[in-house]
């Protein structure tokens, strides 16, 4: 079973809650208390049902039942056992000496506030038992879970002595080392001679702690027992480890022999990694290095290693091979059913780059590197001293649709980059990267070198050497080795994935999955509009919509109306996207023309889509057609309602007023979809997913994603601003090795005046002086719209309630409040800390 398979049983099996319900709170214990006191608790009812806890009736009630003292301890989170209350100057039971003191004291803390009239005592104390319980449920939880694990191996130990001839047991004699004693749970051992030692981490939440442990601290540990013979069985289980990454849980798996879950250890896979351990002929310690190397040179030099090539037994030799393979996973190792055979899984690969660094080919390189990355070579022309060719790109950021490739046996030099990303602009102009192969390495000074010029370059060009070619054939992942010299040698902003200003491309495109479905769904009958902000995703859902309508038969017609204004430029726009014929005169009434010639274009109903409309709008609503207001729009909804075609619009400000204006011929013309934020988890992905595509490692992902939401409330351009942001923090690094971004990354880059600014003017877009003041008022405090139009009267602007409901509405559209209900409540919630950069804006 491969590791991959090995991680995909971990997780399916991981428990999401480790802890029952009475760990949280143990509610017997809780009940009982109660009823101890129960007597108490009704003497304290009366006291306070007798009216306001002066000074008088609180000496009176403690006077003739003192009991009740020990329930208003608890009721002020003092604990009535223990040393707390002596260190605050309060006794433990009522003195009647100082019973006049105790009663100032009572007041000045402030029990009359706790026990105001109407206050329910009973309800009060259960509060407070399960306060008190809270401080048990740390230790409660643990003793459960180390019981559960000491029980699941002394059983595993049992069932596994069934099928050995040496017992096992349990003793950490034989490891001499202290400190590894301490890090271990138990240790197993056969005599005298330890073979496993048993740690456990159970995480209830994923944080950058918790990660390095995964990541590091175990790894760390396997490799300290693996000096002394020892295997490590790390028993892991918890939500912590379900919201753990993919290569988080990689190098735990790379680095501990053993990592298992609960279930999978109560299911047997305790017992059995016992009896593996058990049973298995292990080269010592000090020899595995040795034969690492032995095995290491010989697959430098030759496509696999048979154990009898090595000075051990043919047992010991066999576990060697296994043990090798099992610390570099990362390699494409195969090790023979036998397990007398270690061989490179790409064999072919290896074997043909090993032959470029003898004697380089270009077509041959040319071909392996594409084979590696599974990717299709479009077309090739061979130069005086160099092969071009142009590629398919692999199907991930930061690569384009298409990829320019050069070969040659010269070394890559800043005249021979300069040249490629020429070369590269002018082949693949969406591209942002080259690839030049060549059989010379680049040293680490000339990379550093390399990658200062690469600003100046037309495109980043990354140097794959025959030696780079070898470690992909090599990799499991062959892709993974670009991106680690894509990453080292980079201008990371010229391949940053992250899109300021053009639509999103489909492999940065997150989300929007329902609001799709809904227009979909909708066109069968109807016509739609998409509103939404400038730079929402309107017309990057409209342009995935318009493939979704393809596959589903319809046929459909894109166009983009920014710089239509007239009913003149919607006919010219009409006649070179969709090669129609229409009148040079043309008018609303001839829409219907233009629908009849697209219909003969093929089968299936048709959907016109026009993004961007609001200007043509705004013609329409000012001119007329014999008379006819709006006559453009009135034939679209009379061509939808004979179901001859159907419309998709898309717009802000002013097709949102017209479709919101009963008098409109846009009122219950077609469905209005709104298009405001993203989720909680498209946010997240629409951030990290691009990073790790690159191969940035997020430390603490849980963290990150959870600040990125609080500074950005999902807004897809405000994201992606975030995330190209931070790559520019990563490219500031003079250490490539291991580029990784954090919380604190964030919370840097979001510190800033000029990321406020940007925050606030994409948030706000189009919106007037009125809705920005309508907005400053909300983010200083929620209320009602006749709060807000007091507010708005105080700094002396004039409106009515008319107005301030219109403003609401488009501030909705925009997504900076939430829907209007009692209280006008922010959904950009970081709004007041973006214009605390500022001080008021438009207030003032």
């Amino acid at each position: 079973m491969d590791s991959q398979d090995r991680i995909e049983q971990f997780t399916a099996t991981l428990s999401g809650n480790l802890l029952a319900a009475d760990d949280f709170i143990d509610w017997d214990a809780v009940s009982q208390n109660l009823r101890l006191r129960a007597k108490e608790a009704r003497e304290l009812q009366e006291i306070v049902d007798s009216g306001p806890l002066t000074r008088e009736r609180l000496f009176s009630g403690l006077s003739q039942h003192p009991r009740c003292y020990t329930i208003m301890l608890d009721l002020l989170a003092f604990s009535s056992s223990g040393t707390q209350v002596e260190k605050w100057g309060l006794p433990s039971e009522v003195e009647p000496s100082r019973l006049d003191w105790l009663v100032g004291q009572l007041l000045y803390i402030g029990i009359d506030k706790m026990l105001a009239p109407g206050t329910n005592v009973g309800a009060s104390l259960q509060v407070a038992e399960v306060y008190k319980d809270a401080n048990r449920r740390r230790f409660r939880g643990g003793k459960k879970l180390d019981e559960r694990v000491r029980l699941l191996v002394r059983n595993a130990v049992s069932q596994a002595n069934e099928h050995l001839e040496e017992k096992l047991s349990f003793d950490g004699s034989g490891l001499s080392d202290a400190g590894l004693r301490r890090a271990l749970s138990y240790v197993i051992s056969v005599g005298k001679r330890p073979l496993l030692g048993f740690a456990t981490v159970f995480q209830n939440q994923s944080g950058g702690r918790q990660l390095r442990d995964l990541a590091y601290t175990y790894p760390n540990l396997q490799q300290r027992l693996s000096e002394h013979g020892i295997a490590l069985v790390l028993i892991a289980d918890g939500q912590g480890l379900k919201e753990a990454s993919d290569r988080t849980l990689g190098l735990l798996f790379e680095g501990v022999r053993y990592p298992i879950n609960l279930t999978q250890a109560a299911d047997g896979g305790l017992r059995d990694a016992l009896i593996e351990v058990a049973t298995a002929e292990r080269p010592e310690a000090a020899d595995q290095a040795a034969l690492n190397r032995l095995i290491e040179d010989r697959l430098r030099l030759a496509l696999s290693v048979e154990a009898e090539a090595l000075p051990v037994g043919p047992n010991r030799a066999r576990l060697a091979l296994s043990a090798y393979a099992d610390a570099r996973r990362r390699a494409f190792l195969v090790l023979s059913p036998t397990g007398e055979r270690l061989s490179w899984g790409n064999a072919s690969w290896v074997e043909a780059a090993r032959r470029l660094k003898v004697q380089f080919n270009p077509k041959a390189a040319l071909d392996l590197f594409a084979e590696m990355l599974g990717c299709e070579v479009l077309s090739e022309s061979a130069l005086p001293t160099e092969l071009c060719a142009e590629m398919v790109a692999p199907p991930v950021a930061p690569f384009g649709e298409t990829l320019h490739i050069t070969v040659s046996r010269q070394p890559l030099d800043e005249a021979q980059a300069r040249e490629v990303g020429r070369r590269s602009s002018e082949m693949t102009p969406y591209s942002n990267l080259a690839i030049y192969l060549t059989p010379h390495p680049i040293s680490d000074s000339q990379i550093t070198q390399h990658r200062k010029a690469q600003s100046m370059l037309a495109a980043n060009v990354i140097g794959i050497s025959a030696s780079a070619l070898e470690q992909m054939a090599t990799n499991r992942e062959p892709l993974n080795r670009l991106m680690d010299a894509i990453l080292t040698q980079s201008d990371l902003t010229k391949v940053s994935p992250f899109i300021l200003s053009n639509p999103t491309t489909d492999r940065m495109f997150y989300g929007r999955e329902a609001e799709a479905a809904t227009v979909q769904r909708t066109l069968a009958t109807n016509s739609v509009a998409i509103l939404g902000s400038r730079r929402i995703g309107k017309t990057s859902l409209i342009r995935r919509l318009r493939e979704n309508l393809r596959i589903s038969n319809f046929q459909p017609f894109f166009a983009d109306c920014q710089t239509v204004k007239t009913w003149h430029d919607f006919a010219e726009l009409a006649r070179k996207s969709w090669q129609v014929s229409l009148p040079q005169d043309f008018r609303p009434l001839h829409l219907s023309l233009l629908i009849e010639e697209l219909q003969g274009r093929g089968e299936g109903p048709v959907v016109v889509i026009l993004d961007e409309i609001d200007q043509l709008i705004e013609w329409d609503q000012n001119h007329s057609d014999d008379t006819v207001p709006e006559a453009f729009f009135r034939s679209c909804r009379s061509i939808s309602q004979a179901g001859a075609a159907q419309f998709v619009f898309s717009g802000e400000r002013r097709i949102a007023n017209r479709l919101w204006d009963a008098q409109s011929p846009h009122w219950n013309f077609c469905r209005p979809v709104q298009l405001t934020q993203l989720g909680r988890t498209d946010a997240a992905s629409l951030l990290i997913d691009p990073l790790r595509s690159m191969g940035v490692k997020l430390p603490d992902q849980a963290s990150a994603a959870e600040l990125a939401w609080e500074r950005t409330s999902g807004h897809p351009q405000i994201v992606q601003y975030l995330g190209d942001r931070l790559v520019r923090l990563l490219n500031a690094r003079e250490d490539r090795r291991d580029l990784a971004v954090s919380s604190n990354d964030i919370a840097e880059v979001t510190s800033t005046t000029e990321y406020a600014q940007h925050y606030l003017t994409t948030y706000w877009g189009q919106a007037t002086k009125f809705e920005k003041a309508v907005s400053e008022i909300v983010a200083a405090s929620e209320g009602t719209p006749v709060e807000v139009l007091g507010r708005l009267r105080e700094l002396g602007i004039e409106a009515d309630s008319e107005a301030l409901l219109s403003a609401l509405r488009m501030l909705q559209l925009y997504g900076i409040i939430a829907d209007v209900d009692e209280k006008i409540a922010l959904r950009a919630t970081w709004f007041p800390d973006a214009l605390a950069h500022f001080g008021s804006l438009s207030v003032q």
